[in-house]
């Protein structure tokens, strides 16, 4: 029987505690006793233009926290592959089919409603297969969004060969451009140097420090920008971090 696809926008945060650089950090406490999850949905849950949101976790025993977190904030969960994170996607959209995905990070707890909604509405008015404000980013690491439409996803879970495809979820997109219509939205000054990510203990140090600072969960991304290009003893903390590490990783396993 065909899934009955819903009209609206499907959010799917995709986390796990198996960190390589940083382990257990989908758990560590960033301020006012939230973790990462839920300073993301505090900051966008009810103010983005989004039907449902979901989290994506692994089946390993080591996620059990995760699943039981998002029972306690009203969060559905979805478990599947570590490795194969298209799938764990697939699997998502199979419980909650909606007509576009929205996809998030966990680590990246600071996403601004503004940009997520700037990014969908981008989207939608150009009728596109894949939108997002990283190709090429102008926005500082930790801030990124991407949006496609349910049906290329399913082309690409069945097509997708490549580890760096079937664990980034999105490459087989932008990799095809002449099979997908693909859009960007770019910030008017580029802030790409900036990073506001949590991979590293360092990244820790300063989502913390930028969360004392501003005191509240209301803070949009254009303060911290600000707050950043003008305490460069604070933007410096993390700044040797390259950008994109765990996807440069996954093409050297391509070959």
């Amino acid at each position: 029987m065909a899934t009955l696809t819903k009209p609206g926008v499907l959010a799917i945060i995709q986390a796990r505690m198996n960190s390589r650089r940083l382990p257990g950090k989908m758990m560590l406490e960033l301020g006012g006793g939230m973790t990462p999850i839920e300073w993301i949905l505090k900051r966008n849950r009810g103010k983005c233009k989004v039907t449902q949101w979901v989290l994506a976790t692994t089946d390993h025993p080591d996620d059990d926290p995760l699943t039981k977190l998002a029972e306690t904030i009203n969060l559905p969960c979805v478990r599947g592959s570590e490795s194969d994170v298209l799938d764990r996607f697939m699997k998502s959209w199979e419980a909650f089919p909606h007509e576009h995905v929205l996809r998030i990070t966990g680590d990246c707890p600071f996403h601004d409603p503004t940009i997520i909604n700037q990014v969908i509405d981008r989207h939608l008015k150009d009728h596109l297969d894949y939108t997002s404000n990283t190709h090429p980013p102008h926005w500082p690491d930790g801030l990124d969004v991407e949006v496609f439409r349910s049906i290329p996803l399913k082309e690409a879970w069945a097509e997708a060969k490549r580890p760096s495809q079937r664990e980034h979820v999105t490459p087989f997109f932008y990799q095809n451009p002449d099979r997908f219509s693909l859009g960007n939205v770019q910030r008017a000054l580029d802030s790409s140097h900036l990073r506001i990510t949590l991979d590293e203990k360092e990244d820790l140090d300063l989502l913390r420090t930028i969360a004392k600072h501003f005191n509240h969960h209301h803070f949009g991304a254009e303060e911290v920008i600000e707050w950043l290009m003008t305490h460069s003893d604070k933007r410096l903390i993390n700044q040797h971090i390259s950008r994109n590490e765990g996807y440069q990783h996954s093409l050297k396993e391509d070959l």
